[in-house]
């Protein structure tokens, strides 16, 4: 099954995808995912798509 979420204003990503989440010092968030490609994800989504990632 696909889980996709909308992590960003402008990004919809399949979890299976992200390979790893990391917190920035300036207090933003990036999904870095299995292709290589690095996308934002928006603080009102960050804890969901934590929850979501961890409960697969």
């Amino acid at each position: 099954k696909d889980d996709f979420v909308q992590c960003h204003r402008s990004y919809l990503v399949n979890l299976e995808y992200i390979g790893q989440l990391k917190n920035h010092p300036a207090g933003h968030a990036s999904a870095y995912l299995t292709n290589n490609q690095v996308i934002p994800i928006s603080k009102s989504q960050r804890s969901t798509i934590r929850t979501l990632i961890a409960s697969r």
